[in-house]
């Protein structure tokens, strides 16, 4: 893959893995050299939020509109901005490759291009063949994706001649590449990349599921919708650096990763799917009368895991899956969809995967054994063997409207 679209800022120093980041802070916090301790006095924070707002640990995009100004709403509705994007990249390159899953970010881009008649497109569904081919929810789930696909997109598909390839099987990496990569570290995160031991950068290089003749070719992801809070009486955009995932390794190394919700080809369309987030949470927050802490903003309204408003907040952001599972929270993290395939899946890895078990022993003694002596605890969870979030810089949105900061006020007496 093309560029590292990810890196993380370490008081003077620039890093692409949150462990390298973690362990060159906490040798300057155990020396405490650098007056970044925490003081009693900000323990509404954690850790790492503390020091995001200090500017000595922040995670961030290689993106240029992560440094512009998003205070002021882009003018068109949200499908403009989508559009201009599908536009973009079809002038850019001369293949796409779509990961697809059928949910709300991937089934909003397709239609995006399907509408403006994208030509060259390649639709990608992949499974990973050590624990997604046993598991029978997920084969379950695949199996109505691709009929809801026949039915709703088929006959559109092929008269733009994509490429459609629902299912597709890849290799995860064995013990061996697994203690390999895992001892290399030096891209990605802990909890995405390598303690999920099949994820997507776990690729064993038997099956490349893309190839091209051309260096010219994109490989596009849904990510990621906005997480909003609120500071010092504004709406803000944050970065949390455990929903961005290492791109698919099992594609074409050609191909160049694009990111669809955050780019610099359409910079407004993550600052209008910000400013409208922040619209509805504002919303939701004044008719529970409830104070919109960031916890509360996170445990309501966040679209990476399975909260109350996600629904409503997705639609608001005009998201739309191809089936109602899709669209809800069920198949996000800790959604009764999502919690009822970890089971499955774990079981299936009993009976067909001993190389999965092996896998997340040599993780858990990893953690164990390296992590928890170069990483101060305060970034650890040793309960879960886990990094607390690392967060990056807020971007102001919009202030809170005057029927929030009232509740603010009146909670904080």
């Amino acid at each position: 893959m093309q560029h590292n679209p990810f890196y993380y800022k370490v008081l003077d120093k620039i890093f692409y893995s949150d462990l390298r980041a973690l362990e060159y802070i906490s040798s300057k916090l155990k020396n405490d050299k650098t007056q970044i301790n925490r003081p009693n006095t900000a323990l509404e924070l954690d850790f790492p939020q503390y020091l995001a707002n200090k500017g000595a640990l922040e995670f961030n995009l290689n993106l240029k509109v992560m440094h512009e100004d998003w205070s002021t709403e882009p003018p068109h509705d949200i499908e403009y901005y989508r559009e201009q994007t599908c536009r973009a990249l079809e002038s850019k390159y001369d293949k796409i490759v779509l990961g697809y899953s059928g949910g709300t970010d991937s089934e909003t881009i397709l239609e995006a291009f399907k509408k403006i008649g994208t030509r060259n497109l390649h639709v990608l569904n992949g499974m990973n063949a050590e624990s997604h081919v046993f598991s029978s929810t997920r084969t379950a789930l695949n199996d109505d994706l691709a009929k809801r696909f026949q039915k709703k997109h088929r006959s559109d598909t092929d008269n733009l001649g994509w490429q459609v390839d629902i299912g597709k099987v890849w290799n995860t990496t064995n013990e061996k590449q697994y203690e390999q990569i895992i001892t290399d570290y030096k891209i990605g995160h802990w909890s995405g990349d390598y303690k999920n031991v099949n994820g997507w950068h776990q690729n064993s290089g038997k099956v490349v599921l893309t190839k091209t003749k051309t260096s010219n070719t994109a490989f596009v992801l849904g990510q990621e919708k906005p997480e909003v809070i609120i500071e010092n009486d504004w709406w803000v955009y944050k970065l949390q650096h455990q929903v961005w995932d290492l791109p698919l390794a099992a594609m074409d190394p050609n191909s160049e990763v694009v990111y669809f919700w955050v780019n610099d080809f359409e910079p407004n369309l993550i600052k209008k799917l910000a400013h409208l987030k922040a619209k509805e949470m504002d919303k939701i927050f004044c008719e529970l009368k409830t104070k919109p802490t960031a916890n509360n903003c996170f445990s309501l309204c966040s679209t990476f895991k399975a909260t109350k408003y996600y629904d409503r907040v997705t639609k608001a952001m005009g998201f739309k899956a191809i089936s109602p599972l899709l669209q809800g929270s069920s198949t996000k993290m800790g959604g009764e969809w999502y919690k009822q395939d970890a089971k499955v899946q774990l079981e299936s890895q009993k009976k067909h995967s001993k190389q999965t078990l092996n896998k997340k022993k040599i993780a858990n003694d990893y953690f164990d054994q390296e992590i928890v002596k170069k990483v101060d605890s305060r970034f650890l969870n040793k309960t879960t063997r886990n990094f607390i979030p690392i967060w990056g810089r807020s971007i102001k949105i919009r202030p809170v409207s005057d029927t929030l900061r009232k509740i603010i006020l009146d909670k904080a007496l």
